[in-house]
């Protein structure tokens, strides 16, 4: 009789064994207990025994998450096509919520990012977006973050990464740099000669009111050329030739 109830106790022990299965929870996890397709409850970080039959547990990872949204084509405000790319930090904080929302909660922040994108774009001519493209971010964080308001998932941070021109538009961009470029080469000669036709100017005056500096700079010029030799020199039509090298 004994043996009989020992061998009874064992069997039940074993039967209940096979009956639940150990699982553990991640401390970084959302951890949900579904059992016969229902919610039952959230699970803690740690060790937990669950009956096998009908149950089964619904994991998220809980640390922020960074997405990339790739090259997103949008239309700016004055008819300009460019392609826009950013990176999304997000985190689950609400494991249920982002579950029941969203049959793929995932692509709720893809969409987010996209709709932001060509809202954001749309706003802006192509002129300030490119010269201002980093004021784009807050408008971006607050759109995003209004879309997933009721998924569960925290908007973290948001980073614009490229503006992506077409190649007619960069052959046109690239022309209008040139030409910016070549006009103000042009207004740099330009204002060079503005600047020696003035000095003329003021030593044209200063010769016609002092006309001796004419003189002194005649006679400067004789004797930087006659230090080097090799020159004549007639002073007045009854001068006697003078050589250089002789008056050295």
């Amino acid at each position: 009789m004994l043996i009989e109830t020992a061998a009874a106790l064992i069997a039940c022990a074993v039967a209940g064994r096979a009956a639940v299965r150990r699982v553990v929870i991640d401390e970084h996890q959302h951890a949900l207990l579904i059992r016969d397709g229902r919610f039952v409850r959230p699970l803690t970080a740690g060790a937990h025994w669950l009956l096998r039959a009908g149950a089964r547990v619904e994991t998220i990872d809980r640390r922020p998450t960074v997405m990339q949204v790739p090259g997103q084509e949008v239309i700016t405000a004055d008819g300009v096509s460019v392609k826009l790319s950013l990176d999304i930090t997000y985190a689950v904080v609400d494991a249920k919520r982002a579950i029941d929302a969203n049959q793929h909660w995932l692509s709720a922040v893809y969409q987010a990012g996209h709709a932001a994108l060509r809202e954001a774009a749309g706003e802006r001519t192509f002129d300030d977006l490119a010269a201002k493209r980093f004021d784009l971010v807050p408008r971006l964080r607050e759109l995003i973050a209004a879309a997933l308001t009721e998924t569960g998932i925290a908007l973290r941070a948001v980073a614009l990464r490229d503006i992506m021109l077409s190649a007619d538009l960069k052959k046109a961009f690239a022309e209008v740099v040139k030409a910016r470029q070549e006009g103000l080469a042009a207004l740099e000669r330009a204002r060079g000669e503005t600047a020696a036709l003035r000095a003329l100017a003021n030593a044209a005056r200063l010769l016609q009111e002092q006309p001796a500096l004419a003189q002194l700079k005649a006679l400067s010029a004789i004797a930087d050329a006659a230090a080097r030799g090799g020159s004549t020199f007639v002073i007045g039509e009854a001068a006697l030739p003078l050589r250089g090298a002789a008056a050295g």
